[in-house]
């Protein structure tokens, strides 16, 4: 029962925790839309919490791989703001919009797992950007960046516009607020 039951409902889940937040469904809302019964969900899963948590971990790993986004930072003889434009991006796309919105949710719960869960693969994404900058800082002899902060800023704030860009007209102005957003942080750093 599990395999054949389990994704339909997890992905209702994270479909549901997404649009309406972790106190905004119910087991039943998530049980209707799966098309199973309450005690389905309550068999495979235990609590509400337990199927947030699931969740949010399903989406967690999803959107590239910390490792793929350190390959797309390599050196480019095209220079550093063309290599950080084309690895944002390419990050950017992989993150869905759900799950930047169950990210925020977990990141704003008093669940200290939630959290933990949610800040890890951007923790790891943040940190794999600090040293890119804090590396082309050094070429370019420029000692006042907090390249940990400057990076948690703009996964941040890409993360942040991920997870409200459904109140943007799609498609190009998204893809505008996304360019825009980079080299406003790209000029801050000083480093183009």
């Amino acid at each position: 029962m599990g395999s054949k039951v389990q994704r339909p409902i997890l992905e209702t889940a994270i479909e549901l925790f997404a649009a309406e937040g972790y106190f905004g469904v119910g087991i039943r809302d998530i049980a209707k839309a799966a098309d199973v019964t309450p005690g389905s969900i309550f068999r495979l899963f235990d609590t509400k919490e337990k199927l947030f948590a699931s969740a949010l971990e399903a989406v967690a790993e999803r959107g590239l791989e910390p490792a793929e986004f350190q390959k797309s930072l390599q050196s480019s003889p095209k220079g550093f703001a063309e290599v950080l434009h084309k690895a944002l991006r390419r990050w950017y796309s992989s993150v869905a919009p759900q799950s930047a919105r169950l990210m925020m949710y977990a990141a704003l719960s008093k669940q200290e797992e939630w959290r933990e869960t949610a800040s890890k693969r951007t923790s790891q994404i943040s940190r794999i950007l600090a040293e890119s900058i804090q590396r082309e800082a050094r070429k370019a002899k420029i000692k006042d960046i907090d390249a940990h902060a400057a990076a948690r800023t703009l996964i941040s704030a890409l993360l942040n516009l991920k997870s409200t860009h459904t109140l943007l007209d799609r498609g190009e102005k998204e893809r505008e607020a996304v360019e825009r957003i980079i080299h406003q942080w790209i000029q801050g750093l000083s480093l183009n």
